[in-house]
């Protein structure tokens, strides 16, 4: 009768694992389109109707800790033999405290992911044809292209390729590696964010700004059959 009970426990914990994942999978799905839904909202606030590019380097991680928040939801719901097989000598107050420490457990880990949707995309980079603009939710700092020192085109196996402009020497801004949104505007006149790192090469040879490239050759062989390598090819020539 035991080894029934013990079986009957696994297949009920192996379905709510299976049936959960998929539920956890399908919010995780949703929680992504909403923060789609609110970037393109969050850079019109911050660039109008001008060509712009918004980077959010802080967003995949916030999509982890969403993942984490969800499973930990998950299993804390997850029935065990007592739950499949109740008890009679279950004291009710053992199923009122576990009741308790579910329902807080639930709400503290939605109120995180709630505040991980808002966040996310509202730490972000705001890149125009005027400078560059820092937010988080509000602007905490700004620059115009005047005030970058150098720009450096690198590639290496471990990054891939990055755009790293440089105010001072301790201080950089990537336009590579994050995920990012553009606008309409900014893609039908740059396409996308080489064909706007080949705009600030221009202008960083109309200002005599020096603009750096590390590892030609790597660059060159790994891009060459690309379909980016058009812009690529004018950014190391």
């Amino acid at each position: 009768m035991m080894r029934r009970k013990k079986t009957s426990s696994k297949r009920g914990t192996v379905g709510y694992v299976v049936l959960g994942t998929l539920v956890v999978l399908l919010v995780l799905f949703c929680i992504i389109m909403l923060m789609g839904a609110l970037a393109p909202m969050i850079l019109r606030m911050h660039a109008g109707d001008q060509p712009a590019m918004m980077t959010m380097p802080i967003l995949i991680y916030c999509i982890f800790a969403d993942l984490i928040l969800l499973e930990v939801v998950l299993l804390t719901f997850q029935p065990g033999v007592k739950d499949l097989v109740p008890d009679p000598e279950a004291q009710p107050t053992d199923k009122k405290k576990r009741a308790n420490w579910q329902t807080v457990t639930c709400i503290v880990c939605c109120a995180l992911v709630l505040c991980s949707i808002i966040i996310g995309p509202n730490v972000c980079t705001v890149f125009t044809e005027q400078g560059v603009d820092s937010y988080v939710f509000f602007k905490t700092e700004s620059y115009t292209w005047d005030d970058i020192a150098l720009y450096e085109l690198e590639f290496t196996k471990e990054r891939g390729l990055s755009l790293s402009m440089f105010i001072s020497k301790d201080k950089f801004i990537p336009l590579f590696g994050s995920d990012k949104f553009c606008n309409q505007a900014f893609v039908e006149k740059y396409v996308d964010e080489y064909g706007f790192a080949c705009h600030l090469k221009e202008l960083a040879h109309n200002s005599d700004t020096p603009f750096k490239v590390i590892g030609r050759e790597y660059i060159e062989s790994f891009f060459k059959d690309s379909i980016y390598w058009e812009h690529i090819e004018k950014l190391i020539q």
